[in-house]
């Protein structure tokens, strides 16, 4: 039996990557935004929202290396591979 597993694996890099940049892109635009309009406005909330997004900005940062690294195949330290470690992390 046939196994595209390789070429799954690339797909589900692809597209987690490319829905993480995605997250992250809006994250910076509602950072700036939000940042921007509180300063203009002198609304301390909508400025501490803006830094919050770009907390999250960190967080999606931490979940491409995650991918990046987890994606990585088996070798004599790791037999089954580093995909565990992304559930590591997701408890970080």
């Amino acid at each position: 039996m046939f196994c595209h597993c390789q070429d799954q694996d690339k797909k589900r890099l692809h597209e987690a990557s490319f829905i993480t940049f995605i997250g992250a892109l809006a994250n910076g635009v509602l950072a700036v935004g939000k940042i921007g309009l509180g300063m203009w406005t002198q609304y301390l909330p909508m400025i501490a929202s803006g830094y919050h997004s770009l907390s999250d900005i960190v967080s999606d940062t931490v979940t491409w290396f995650t991918l990046l690294l987890g994606s990585r195949k088996a070798d004599q330290r790791f037999n089954f591979g580093y995909r565990r470690i992304e559930t590591l992390m997701a408890l970080f």
